[in-house]
């Protein structure tokens, strides 16, 4: 494609924004000093795009677009799960595609009903029941670190998605952690199992959340009261800001990391 659009001497570019998002980007930063530290790399990452089509009647017509949803935003996802995977400060190299698996689909706008739609509000031209581009598309990628070890990236598109607004979300596991993000929830959540234990799973003043974040942290086995002083051993911090609040049956313990 891109060499088409050179040959062709049209301007071009690629303009990413996911992975500069502060959940993103601070869950990652946690993630690897804490749990991969300890724990051995993550190895599989998940990431997704969706919102309910577009806006521009243009974008419809495969034909002008260059496709439909795969082509639209598929990059993006695909780059969020690399980025996870890809241990911070070392090149995008260092993790290898060797295989990949997708597959399209139009699941909601060739119905009768939304192809209707779309000709009576886009462009009367339009024929999703007959010409349809694909408002669905996901992936799964292989790739080998510099040890050999495989890792996988599952990676998901759509203009199908029902919905308010537009979803981002992303996942990445390892051996004893796990981070979520999901852009319509209010932040990150991450999760320590007891094995995350060392030097490496304590957070410096220097590693606190931004200014306006908070953290929430409870136990694996929980306490019968949350003020009894008891250590968590396995947690759950969460990148947003929560109220301080205690009863008699909660089983958190509530600090302020800002």
């Amino acid at each position: 494609m891109v060499e088409l659009v050179e040959r062709a001497g049209l301007l071009h570019g690629y303009l990413e924004d996911q992975l500069f998002t502060p959940t993103i980007r601070r869950g990652r930063e946690i993630i690897w000093k804490r749990g991969a530290a300890l724990t051995g790399r993550p190895y599989l990452a998940r990431a997704a795009e969706e919102h309910s089509g577009p806006h521009a009647p243009w974008f419809w017509f495969g034909n002008l677009q260059g496709g439909g949803v795969l082509n639209d935003m598929m990059c993006h996802s695909v780059e969020v799960a690399r980025f996870l995977l890809t241990e911070p400060g070392k090149p995008r190299q260092s993790i290898r595609p060797v295989k990949v698996t997708a597959q399209i689909a139009s699941l909601k706008w060739s119905r009768p009903e939304y192809a209707a739609w779309l000709r009576e509000h886009m462009d009367p031209r339009l024929d999703y029941e007959h010409h349809p581009a694909e408002d669905f598309a996901r992936a799964t990628i292989e790739f080998v670190d510099e040890d050999g070890r495989t890792l996988i990236a599952e990676t998901t598109t759509s203009w199908s998605y029902v919905g308010p607004g537009l979803r981002l979300t992303a996942e990445l596991l390892g051996p004893e952690y796990s981070l979520q993000v999901n852009s319509l929830d209010t932040g990150a959540r991450l999760f320590f199992s007891r094995r995350v234990q060392g030097e490496a799973a304590r957070i410096s003043s220097k590693s606190r959340m931004p200014s306006r974040a908070g953290c929430r942290w409870w136990a694996t086995k929980r306490p019968n009261t949350a003020t009894n002083g008891k250590t968590a051993t396995s947690c759950v911090a969460s990148l947003k800001d929560v109220s301080r609040r205690k009863t008699s049956t909660q089983a958190w313990k509530w600090s302020n990391c800002s």
